[in-house]
């Protein structure tokens, strides 16, 4: 069903649902007394104005434009549009953006848990309704949660939870967010294998191309992220040879529960007691060429795409404004 489809004056249901309109409540913030439409989503009324939506959407600005039936169902004179598969709550948070101009920097101050509950309920609407400016604007502030860019840099500090992971891999399917998806993925493969296979709940098809990645990245990390853990060759500045050796990384060739691709160079400190500062620097700088090359990977790696420009122009096609 399309979006415009969604979309239905009371009038053409059956009388039966005018019960659930009179039992409705009006919105305590989004109840504008010069408001010309009411929207009824659930068991809630909105009250807002008709060339606000209109503005800001181009499914509203097609579905105004056609004129509506004569005795359609009204409430203190304005026409009621019901949203039938749509939720109150992304639309009290859509209506928070639309009629606060500050929202989206107000949002920046909130907590992560708050500010991707509210994100999440705007980028579904405003995807479904072709609010372009918003989706835009949304998948801009996941992304400093979920990076985007072409260059890896995160906050290794303060890595998203699993299930905040899990919830934007299946928000970003929903809403074609696709350059969303290759750091929820990298994130869940954080967790071990056990876990990933009887307790995390995502999508089959989601968690067939987690496994699939996961060999992927361990390949990756075995080859390019610490192949000098496997095989370790002096560098031709080594003041210490032969006593520069590669020790203290326990159990990683054999580990398959650990990628390692959220290292910090720093914990390669205590190797500076047992290499030479040529060899240690050397290492360090495998470490984060071969990091960066699977992160320009990751989308090819988790079976999402070529590479990030693919997702990109896949994922703009939503996000085109209007002519």
């Amino acid at each position: 069903m399309s979006a415009v489809e969604n979309c239905e004056p009371l009038a053409k249901r059956q009388r039966t649902e005018d019960a659930s309109l009179s039992s409705a409540t009006r919105h305590d913030t989004h109840w504008y007394r010069d408001g010309s439409i009411v929207l009824h989503v659930e068991d809630m009324l909105f009250r807002v104005h008709q060339t606000t939506l209109e503005k800001f959407s181009e499914v509203f600005r097609d579905l105004f434009a056609v004129p509506q039936p004569e005795g359609e169902e009204q409430v203190d004179g304005c026409p009621v549009v019901r949203l039938q598969a749509d939720k109150s709550l992304h639309w009290e948070h859509l209506l928070d953006a639309i009629y606060d101009p500050l929202h989206f920097f107000t949002l920046e101050s909130q907590n992560r848990n708050d500010k991707i509950a509210r994100l999440s309920s705007i980028l579904r609407l405003a995807t479904k309704y072709r609010i372009v400016v918003f989706r835009q604007k949304c998948i801009t502030m996941f992304s400093k949660h979920f990076p985007t860019a072409d260059v890896f840099a995160c906050n290794l500090h303060d890595l998203p939870s699993i299930p905040q992971a899990a919830d934007v891999l299946q928000l970003g399917r929903t809403t074609n967010a696709l350059t969303l998806l290759p750091f929820a993925f990298l994130r869940l493969a954080l967790i071990p294998n056990k876990e990933i296979l009887y307790y995390l709940q995502i999508a089959k098809e989601d968690k067939l191309a987690l496994y699939r990645g996961l060999l992927e990245l361990l390949t990756a990390r075995n080859k390019d992220v610490y192949p000098f853990v496997f095989a370790f060759t002096p560098t031709d500045g080594c003041r210490a040879s032969p006593s520069c050796t590669i020790r203290g990384f326990g159990d990683l060739p054999a580990s398959v529960d650990n990628i390692h691709f959220f290292a910090l160079k720093a914990e390669f400190a205590f190797m500076q007691t047992v290499l030479c500062e040529s060899c240690y620097e050397s290492i360090g700088s495998t470490f984060l060429a071969g990091r960066q090359k699977t992160w320009e990977r990751l989308p090819e790696i988790f079976d999402l795409g070529k590479d990030w420009d693919e997702l990109r122009r896949i994922q703009n096609y939503d996000s085109e404004l209007p002519p």
